[in-house]
Protein backbone atom coordinates (compact mmCIF):
# COMPACT_ATOMS: atom_id res chain seq x y z
CA UNK A 1 0.00 0.00 0.00
CA UNK A 2 1.46 3.31 -1.07
CA UNK A 3 0.40 6.10 1.22
CA UNK A 4 2.13 8.92 -0.66
CA UNK A 5 -0.93 10.15 -2.64
CA UNK A 6 -3.08 10.08 0.51
CA UNK A 7 -0.53 12.09 2.49
CA UNK A 8 -0.22 14.68 -0.29
CA UNK A 9 -4.01 15.16 -0.40
CA UNK A 10 -4.20 15.31 3.38
CA UNK A 11 -1.43 17.89 3.64
CA UNK A 12 -3.11 20.01 0.95
CA UNK A 13 -6.53 19.80 2.64
CA UNK A 14 -5.10 20.59 6.09
CA UNK A 15 -2.78 23.25 4.72
CA UNK A 16 0.29 21.39 6.07
CA UNK A 17 3.77 21.16 4.60
CA UNK A 18 4.31 18.50 1.94
CA UNK A 19 5.31 15.18 3.55
CA UNK A 20 8.97 14.26 3.17
CA UNK A 21 10.10 11.04 1.49
CA UNK A 22 11.42 9.84 4.87
CA UNK A 23 7.99 10.28 6.48
CA UNK A 24 6.28 8.43 3.63
CA UNK A 25 8.80 5.58 3.85
CA UNK A 26 8.37 5.32 7.62
CA UNK A 27 4.57 5.18 7.38
CA UNK A 28 4.69 2.58 4.60
CA UNK A 29 7.05 0.47 6.72
CA UNK A 30 4.61 0.57 9.64
CA UNK A 31 1.91 -1.08 7.55
CA UNK A 32 4.13 -3.56 5.72
CA UNK A 33 5.80 -5.13 8.75
CA UNK A 34 2.66 -5.83 10.78
CA UNK A 35 1.67 -9.48 11.13
CA UNK A 36 -2.01 -9.94 12.01
CA UNK A 37 -3.06 -13.12 13.79
CA UNK A 38 -6.82 -13.63 13.72
CA UNK A 39 -8.37 -15.37 16.70
CA UNK A 40 -11.73 -17.12 16.52
CA UNK A 41 -13.98 -15.84 19.31
CA UNK A 42 -15.75 -19.18 19.85
CA UNK A 43 -12.51 -21.17 19.83
CA UNK A 44 -10.94 -18.75 22.29
CA UNK A 45 -13.96 -18.99 24.63
CA UNK A 46 -13.84 -22.80 24.41
CA UNK A 47 -10.14 -22.80 25.27
CA UNK A 48 -10.78 -20.65 28.34
CA UNK A 49 -14.04 -22.29 29.48
CA UNK A 50 -13.82 -25.85 28.22
CA UNK A 51 -17.30 -27.18 27.39
CA UNK A 52 -19.07 -24.54 29.50
CA UNK A 53 -17.72 -26.03 32.74
CA UNK A 54 -17.93 -24.22 36.04
CA UNK A 55 -14.37 -23.23 36.84
CA UNK A 56 -12.54 -21.99 39.89
CA UNK A 57 -10.47 -18.85 39.71
CA UNK A 58 -7.27 -20.92 39.56
CA UNK A 59 -8.63 -23.02 36.67
CA UNK A 60 -9.49 -19.86 34.73
CA UNK A 61 -6.03 -18.45 35.48
CA UNK A 62 -4.39 -21.65 34.17
CA UNK A 63 -6.55 -21.67 31.02
CA UNK A 64 -5.76 -18.01 30.41
CA UNK A 65 -2.01 -18.53 30.71
CA UNK A 66 -2.19 -21.65 28.51
CA UNK A 67 -3.83 -19.50 25.80
CA UNK A 68 -1.22 -16.76 26.27
CA UNK A 69 1.60 -19.30 25.96
CA UNK A 70 0.10 -20.59 22.69
CA UNK A 71 -0.20 -17.03 21.35
CA UNK A 72 3.37 -16.24 22.36
CA UNK A 73 4.59 -18.92 19.94
CA UNK A 74 3.01 -16.93 17.08
CA UNK A 75 4.15 -13.46 18.06
CA UNK A 76 6.90 -11.32 16.70
CA UNK A 77 7.87 -7.70 17.27
CA UNK A 78 5.14 -6.41 14.97
CA UNK A 79 2.42 -9.00 15.62
CA UNK A 80 -1.09 -7.83 16.37
CA UNK A 81 -3.94 -10.06 17.49
CA UNK A 82 -7.51 -9.58 16.33
CA UNK A 83 -10.65 -11.42 17.41
CA UNK A 84 -12.95 -12.32 14.54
Amino acid sequence: MNIKPLLKRLSKNLNCPTPTPQLIEAINKLFVDIKIVKLNKDKLANELFKQNELLTFEQIRKSFFDVLNDLEKQKGDETRFKID
